[in-house]
């Protein structure tokens, strides 16, 4: 399991409140050009990650997740009329997917509730994320990362030809996480399967 590159490369102990919605999480009053280098720093470690990956592996957030924050964070910036590079992310995964098999599996939620009681049981959530306004901050995300990402995911799938699960994220608890983690095992050792019939 590979982490979110963002919380990866994170300073944790440099984090404000709200820093998260303009660079790398360590001001909230970014200067012009900071939010771009921090998402163009996630996108070379990515591709690099990539380049050096070998064998199976689980990537959480990925280049479809990435693209979504540095959409929220051009917008956070310049207003709605920010312009957005989705071609870079595009060919990223396009490369990738010349060598190996990738399928996405996005994890759903119906509200932006759900994130905000998760935050209210889990201090750890808190800490890597520390926001002024949960509520407020939360619906942002929400809308960021699943209501507006949805067509660019759609779009990728389609565009690739890529395999693409969805699955309900709303429980809580071990039993809820097990069964999303069968579920995941189960579509790529399917979606691997075919992959060798396919080619066979």
């Amino acid at each position: 399991m590979e982490q979110e590159l963002g919380e990866v490369l994170r300073d944790q102990d440099a984090l404000v409140a709200g820093g998260h919605l303009h660079g790398d999480g360590s001001s909230a009053t970014p200067s012009v050009d900071e939010h771009q280098d921090w998402d163009d720093q996630i996108f070379a470690k990515e591709c690099e990650r990539d380049q050096e990956s070998s064998g199976s592996r689980v990537v959480e957030t990925w280049h479809v997740g990435n693209f979504a924050w540095y959409k929220l964070r051009q917008k956070q910036k310049y207003g709605h009329e920010a312009a957005v590079d989705t071609n870079r992310y595009k060919n990223a995964i396009a490369k990738h997917q010349m060598k190996n098999l990738v399928v996405l599996v996005q994890l759903t939620l119906d509200s932006s509730s759900v994130t905000v009681r998760r935050r209210g049981r889990h201090s750890t959530m808190r800490k890597r994320l520390p926001m002024h306004d949960e509520e407020k901050e939360c619906e942002t995300l929400y809308q960021a990362l699943q209501a507006d990402n949805g067509e660019f995911v759609k779009d990728v799938a389609e565009s690739f030809g890529l395999p693409i699960l969805q699955i309900d994220n709303r429980k809580d608890g071990r039993e809820a996480m097990n069964q999303v983690l069968g579920e995941i095992l189960l579509f790529v050792q399917q979606n691997y399967y075919r992959r060798v019939v396919d080619s066979s």
